[in-house]
C-alpha cells in the first residue's frame, strides 16, 4: 500500500488533513475518493490508517480508524553530515541516505564546496531535500522522517562531534583506519556523525581539525570513490557493522 505523509501539525486526534503535494497525490495519480482507506505516516514513528472523507487536489481530510507506532528505525542514530556536491549528486545522498536509515543530514560548506551557499539559495535547496527525504521515506516504508538541516561551516560541525559518541571522517590519506578497527575500539556508539567531503575532498587543514577533536579517519578501501558514492557506502557500513541491517 502506497504511503502518504501527514505534517504532525496536520493531525487533530483521530482528524487529519493531507495537503499540497501529499492532496495531489491521492486525488491526480492515486485517483483516491470517499470512503477509501490509505496508509499515512507522521514523520514522528507513527503509521495511520485514515479513511477519506473529502478528497480534492489542493487539500484532503480524513479520520483515524488505526494507529500504530512502527518500528523499523535503527537503534543507533547515524547523522551524515555531508559536504555540499552538485545537485544531483547531493539529491542521490539525502534520497539513499534516508532508504538506508540516516537520522539527520547536515549540508557542510567546506573549502573545496564549489555550490554557492548564498541564503536564499541555501534555504531553497534544503526545502526542496527535505521533499526528497520525505518521498524516500513513504517509498522505504520508514515512519519517522529525517530532519535536513540549513547548511553549516565546517567548524559548526566539529562542535557536532563533541554530541556524537563517535565521529568517523571518511578519508583517503595513508594512515587512514579500517572500520573494523575503528568499532573494535568503540563500545555500543548511540550516536554516530559521519563526515564525508565534497567532489575535491578535505583539504589538508580541515583533517588536521579533525584529528585534534579525535575524529577517527577510516578508509573506504583502495580505490577513489565519487562523494555520493562515499556517503551511501559509508553509512551502508556502519549499519551493517552495528547489525542494523538485518
Amino acid at each position: 500500500m502506497t504511503n502518504f505523509y501527514i505534517f504532525p501539525s496536520d493531525v487533530d486526534g483521530d482528524r487529519v488533513l493531507f495537503r499540497g503535494d501529499e492532496a495531489r497525490h491521492l486525488c491526480v495519480v492515486c485517483r483516491k475518493t470517499i470512503g477509501d482507506v490509505v496508509s499515512a505516516v507522521d514523520g514522528q514513528g507513527n503509521e495511520l490508517a485514515v479513511i477519506l472523507e473529502r478528497v480534492g487536489p489542493e487539500e484532503a481530510a480524513g479520520r483515524v480508524i488505526r494507529l500504530r507506532r512502527r518500528t523499523r528505525e535503527p537503534v543507533v542514530r547515524v547523522v551524515l553530515a555531508q559536504a555540499i556536491t552538485k545537485s544531483a549528486r547531493m539529491d542521490l545522498v539525502i534520497q539513499k541516505g534516508t532508504e538506508l536509515g540516516v537520522h539527520r543530514f547536515i549540508p557542510v560548506i567546506t573549502e573545496h564546496t564549489v555550490v554557492s551557499p548564498d541564503e536564499p539559495s541555501s534555504a531553497k535547496r534544503q526545502k526542496r531535500w527535505q521533499k526528497i527525504a520525505i518521498s524516500a521515506m513513504k517509498q522505504c516504508l520508514r515512519s519517522r522522517l529525517p530532519r535536513v538541516d540549513a547548511p553549516m561551516n565546517f567548524k559548526q560541525v566539529l562542535q557536532e562531534a563533541v554530541k556524537a559518541d563517535l565521529t568517523l571522517m571518511a578519508s583517503i590519506v595513508k594512515d587512514a583506519k579500517s572500520l573494523d578497527r575503528v568499532f573494535e575500539a568503540c563500545k555500543a556508539p548511540r550516536k554516530i556523525l559521519l563526515l564525508v567531503g565534497p567532489e575535491g575532498g578535505f583539504t589538508s587543514q580541515e583533517i588536521s581539525q579533525a584529528i585534534q577533536e579525535k575524529i577517527s579517519l577510516v578508509s573506504l578501501g583502495p580505490r577513489r570513490l565519487r562523494a555520493e558514492t562515499a556517503a551511501i557506502l559509508l553509512v551502508g557500513l556502519v549499519l551493517f557493522k552495528l547489525g542494523e541491517l538485518g
